[in-house]
């Protein structure tokens, strides 16, 4: 047994050392790591914004390229559900299927809900809501480029427009696609490339395709994925470790105790000073095994 004035103050005092010097070391992780998915998040919103400006024309020209070719309506009815943001492309097929022009269906149907997604993922909103959103952009750009990537796919797609008769290996050549002639045309205007053929089709959307990919790889270490849950274990522990090494041992300190108790309960002193040891010991290694790992992942990111 130590005398318990020096074994309570010694302890409080170095439990608060560790404490105060782990507070500001999380903190400075903590300001690096919000810091660097602030910059991650900048830069995929960049990239989406950079999306919509060049592919949305393309998409808008190309959707009404198709419709100039087709004779299914695009207004009422399941055809404006296939474009809804929350469908999957299994859902998106079912509903096309009531079609007899489906394969031509989902094709506009991606078209026009990938522009609606450009336009709802630029904006302000909820993390999980944009995660949510990328991943059916990408789902829509992955199956627009397998509609149209091989002669076989776009001989398909034709076959379900009004474009007439072509032998298979016209169809990637071919200029059978119109040219937009209205006040939003982005053809007329010349601003950017035409989108006649299947060939420049699938140019445009393996393009569109790798820049939603780009996009949703800039989001791995930003804010829409980036969690600080550690941070908050953390917290937790340093309060806790606190309570114990600190709170729980100038209470000892500060209270009247009669001499006549130390001198007859040594032992009873002995076992509770024994107590504080491995009870901030064993909270010490706990909370330097949770800022290891910070440290860990933020070296990751």
């Amino acid at each position: 047994m130590v005398d318990p004035a020096w074994f309570f103050s010694t302890l409080a005092q170095a439990t608060a050392a560790s404490i105060g010097f782990l507070i500001a070391f999380l903190a400075a992780l903590y300001t690096a790591r919000k810091n660097k998915t602030q910059d991650n998040y900048r830069e995929f919103m960049n990239q989406l914004q950079q999306i919509e400006t060049n592919y949305k024309p393309l998409l808008r020209q190309m959707q009404k390229q198709l419709v100039g070719v087709t004779d299914f309506s695009v207004s009422g009815g399941t055809t404006e559900e296939t474009c809804e943001i929350d469908l999957s492309q299994s859902e998106i097929e079912d509903i096309a299927e009531e079609y007899d022009q489906s394969t031509a269906v989902r094709m506009w149907a991606n078209l026009n809900r990938s522009q609606k997604i450009l336009d709802q993922i630029i904006l302000p909103q909820p993390n999980n809501k944009k995660r949510c959103q990328l991943r059916r952009l990408n789902e829509s750009s992955k199956a627009m480029i397998e509609q149209i990537d091989t002669a076989a796919s776009a001989f398909e797609l034709l076959g379900d427009t009004s474009i007439g008769h072509l032998e298979p290996e016209e169809v990637r050549n071919k200029e059978v696609f119109p040219d937009v002639v209205d006040d939003e045309s982005v053809v007329v205007k010349g601003t950017h490339p035409k989108t006649d053929t299947f060939q420049s089709w699938e140019k445009v959307l393996s393009e569109f395709r790798q820049q939603t990919v780009r996009a949703a790889m800039w989001t791995q270490n930003s804010e829409l994925t980036v969690d600080f849950d550690e941070f908050k274990i953390a917290l937790d522990q340093i309060l806790t470790l606190f309570f114990i090494g600190v709170a729980l041992p100038m209470l000892f300190l500060l209270s009247w105790v009669p001499d006549w108790w130390v001198t007859t309960n040594g032992l009873a002193l002995t076992i509770i000073e024994l107590a504080f040891i491995l009870a901030v010991s064993y909270h010490t290694v706990a909370l330097f095994g949770t800022v290891k790992s910070i440290l860990t992942y933020s070296n990751r990111v």
